[in-house]
C-alpha cells in the first residue's frame, strides 16, 4: 500500500489572476486538480491512501472536501481519502507534509507530489529506495540533481547544476526516511526564501547512506504559471475531453 500525498496549502502567487485556489482553476472546463488526477489514475492501486493537505481557510471557502469526493467518483478513483487542514499557509511543502505526519504509515512508501502539472511516468514495480523522477530544464526555476554512477548524489533549489529537474515527485519505500530528513532540515534551518522545499530533504537522505535513484517520464506539463496553462489549454491533451 502506498500513501500519496498531495500538498495544495500554497498561496499559489503566481497564479492569482486566474483564481485565487490554484487547484481549482479550470482549464477547458475542468480543473487542475482533475487533470493531475487524470494523468496519475493509472498509477494509484486498490487500497492506496490519498492524503490532500491544504489551509482551513481554503478548504471552507472552496468546499475542497467535497470538490475533491466529486473529482474521484468522477475519475472512478475509489480509494479512500484525507483532507489535512492547516491553521495558515504553511512555510514550505516540508511543513505541509508534516501536517499529515499522523495518518501515514511509517514503514510503508510515501510519493509526495505537486499537483499543479499534468505528469505521465511509471512507479517502479516494487518501491524499494528512494526516487527522483526528473526531467530536462534548462532555466533555474526548478530543484536540480547531481547524478554519478547512476544515484542522484545532490539536490539544489533554484540552481541549474545539471539541466535535470525534479518534477515535484518524491518518493520513498519508508515514510519515515522522509519525515527524519525533514527533522534534519527544519533543525538545521535549511531554509530558501523563507522556506522549508521539499527538494534538499534528498540531502540529508542520501547523508544517511540511502540510495536515491532517477526515474524517465514520459511526459510533464507545468501548470503552476499563466504561460504554462494558456500553453495546455490549446494542446491536444487538454481540448481532448
Amino acid at each position: 500500500m502506498n500513501t500519496w500525498a498531495i500538498p495544495m496549502a500554497g498561496k499559489g502567487t503566481r497564479t492569482q489572476s486566474l483564481g485565487e485556489f490554484k487547484p481549482f482553476i479550470e482549464i477547458n472546463n475542468h480543473e487542475i486538480l482533475f487533470w493531475f488526477l487524470f494523468s496519475i489514475k493509472h498509477l494509484i492501486k486498490k487500497g492506496d491512501k490519498i492524503v490532500f493537505i491544504t489551509t482551513i481557510y481554503f478548504a471552507k471557502k472552496f468546499k475542497v472536501k467535497a470538490k475533491i469526493s466529486k473529482l474521484l467518483k468522477e475519475l472512478k478513483i475509489k480509494n479512500k481519502f484525507y483532507l489535512i487542514e492547516t491553521p495558515n499557509n504553511p512555510a514550505g511543502q516540508s511543513i505541509s507534509i508534516e501536517f499529515a505526519k499522523n495518518i501515514i504509515d511509517q514503514n510503508k512508501p510515501l510519493i509526495v507530489i505537486n499537483p499543479d502539472q499534468y505528469i505521465d511516468f511509471d512507479l517502479p514495480e516494487k518501491i524499494t529506495n528512494c526516487y527522483l523522477p526528473l526531467y530536462v530544464q534548462l532555466d533555474s526555476k526548478s530543484g536540480f540533481v547531481s547524478i554519478e554512477n547512476k544515484k542522484i548524489t545532490n539536490f539544489v533549489e533554484k540552481n541549474n547544476i545539471s539541466n535535470l529537474a525534479c518534477t515535484g515527485i518524491y518518493i520513498t519505500a519508508k515514510a519515515k526516511w522522509l519525515f527524519s530528513g525533514i527533522k534534519e532540515q527544519i533543525n538545521n534551518k535549511d531554509m530558501l526564501n523563507g522556506e522549508f522545499y521539499l527538494g534538499p530533504v534528498f540531502n540529508y537522505i542520501i547523508k544517511k547512506g540511502l540510495t536515491v535513484e532517477p526515474l524517465m517520464i514520459r511526459a510533464k506539463y507545468d501548470l503552476g504559471n499563466p504561460e504554462d496553462i494558456k500553453d495546455f489549454k490549446e494542446n491536444n491533451i487538454s481540448r481532448s475531453l
